[in-house]
């Protein structure tokens, strides 16, 4: 007896009787156990390590000769291309296809354990559609698609987004020009000197980053002086960059000296940086690179979910922004005199992996990554496979963490040792304390957002489309 798996995007259900339809799309109806949603909740664990294993295997694999062609480039023979590429980061925020890549890991599950011999798939989506029939082509399943897809052949990408990353460079340089022209501060640090790299975000009515709350007068107050390093990205409170320099050279003093992260770049860095590109550029050009993806252990090939983002990671302007990454980090690094203490928030990005790397290239001394807020259990940047073999060079020495349930998700890490994972106080969100009590305000909500703005209307739609069913009046805080 054939037994078939329904794949539907809509949220009809299409056979009452049948204990094999799932909704890809929606989250369905948990007593129907339809939601593929539902299934990966219910095997997260396992579909996690799945996909880490995946990704790490990209890396390690060597039998595939196209492989090590395309991952092992380096810069200054050190910095690995793959290894500071979206696929890598695993950044589910700015790289939403990995969802698809955790339900295809999902369905080839559910195939396996219901022993399925055939799927109908009933969705429009074309990377779906072509996704599932290679797992079918290599499972030897049956395979009906009962609606017209579209295709979608998608032209010049490669070229596109070299030209986009050439112009995103030339912004870079005249928005930031007054900055580049900064003669670059030679750090020169004593016994209690500390080095804290930071985000200008989050400002405080002082024009002080918000993000590290009181630590800073704390550390003055213990006799420590501090060198602030400071990324621009330009905001509502700090447009532009001339803004930016007038904000930290106010903030300079005795004890804290604030230094623009890109006063590190001088012009030999900028042509390097421009060679660096078109030297990736021309050796990957013409590879295809489609095989990466592939899967053999599940006889999955994730080309239709992950080529996009490798391809923004080897000719976008996320190429750009780490060869930019690299030239200030060896800058700096390799020209300050020894630092003992560096912080820097740890939230396992491409930079940050740069970062490390130069550090301790050039022999600093104890980094410490701070996380400073709560580590989402999708957040697969935090995550390795249990299997990880460590790589000292992109890790910090230390982890802050604050709350038991930070301490005991980042715990999950096989490779990291325990007592390396501190907790620490999260001085961010001190200022809550001195928030005046108001008065009690009965059938109230508080809405906790996302730094996403796009979550964040999600968020109020969801809300809007279920207060239509609710008649009393409901006071939201968001």
């Amino acid at each position: 007896m054939k037994k078939i798996l329904i794949i539907n995007d809509e949220e009809i259900r299409l056979n009452k009787h049948s204990s094999n339809e799932i909704y890809y799309n929606w989250n369905g109806d948990d007593k129907l156990s339809s939601s593929l949603s539902n299934y990966i909740k219910k095997n997260k664990n396992y579909l996690k390590q799945d996909y880490l294993d995946f990704v790490e295997n990209i890396k390690t694999s060597q039998k595939n000769k196209l492989l090590s062609e395309v991952l092992n480039f380096k810069i200054y023979n050190r910095y690995n291309i793959f290894e500071i590429s979206n696929i890598y980061e695993k950044n589910i925020f700015k790289s939403n296809k990995i969802i698809d890549c955790i339900k295809l890991l999902a369905i080839r599950k559910i195939i396996k354990e219901k022993k399925i011999s055939e799927i109908h798939y009933y969705g429009k989506e074309i990377d779906i559609f072509n996704s599932l029939k290679i797992i079918c082509d290599n499972c030897n399943l049956i395979f009906v698609s009962f609606n017209q897809i579209k295709l979608k052949k998608k032209y010049f990408l490669k070229t596109f987004y070299i030209i986009k990353s050439i112009i995103f460079y030339l912004i870079y340089i005249i928005k930031r020009f007054n900055i580049l022209i900064l003669k670059s501060n030679l750090l020169k640090f004593q016994k209690n000197n500390i080095f804290l790299f930071s985000y200008y975000v989050h400002l405080k009515s002082n024009k002080i980053s918000n993000l590290w709350g009181n630590l800073t007068e704390t550390l003055i107050k213990n006799k420590y002086k501090i060198n602030w390093l400071h990324d621009f990205s330009p905001s509502n409170q700090v447009p532009n960059s001339k803004i930016f320099l007038k904000n930290i050279n106010s903030l300079n003093n005795n004890n804290n000296n604030h230094i623009p992260l890109d006063s590190y770049l001088n012009f030999n860095s900028i042509i390097k940086i421009f060679m660096n590109f078109f030297k990736i550029v021309f050796k990957y050009l013409f590879i295809d690179i489609k095989n990466i993806f592939y899967y053999k252990k599940k006889k999955i090939n994730f080309n239709y979910f992950l080529n996009d983002n490798l391809i923004k990671s080897v000719f976008g302007p996320d190429l750009i922004k780490n060869l930019i990454y690299i030239e200030i980090f060896e800058n700096l690094f390799s020209k300050s005199s020894k630092i003992k203490i560096g912080l820097y928030l740890l939230e396992n990005q491409a930079w940050e992996s740069i970062m490390i790397k130069a550090w301790k290239y050039y022999k600093h001394g104890t980094i410490i990554g701070s996380i400073n807020s709560t580590v989402r259990d999708w957040d697969l940047r935090y995550f390795k496979p249990n299997n990880y073999k460590k790589n000292n060079s992109y890790y910090p020495d230390f982890i802050a963490v604050n709350g038991e349930l930070n301490k005991k998700l980042i715990s999950k890490n096989k490779f990291i040792n325990s007592k390396k994972i501190i907790p620490v106080e999260a001085v961010r969100y001190n200022y809550l304390q001195n928030i005046v009590t108001r008065k009690k305000i009965y059938r109230s909500v508080i809405i906790f957002g996302d730094i996403s703005i796009k979550i964040n209307y999600e968020i109020l739609n969801d809300l809007e489309k279920s207060l239509k069913q609710i008649k009393k009046k409901i006071y939201f805080l968001f």
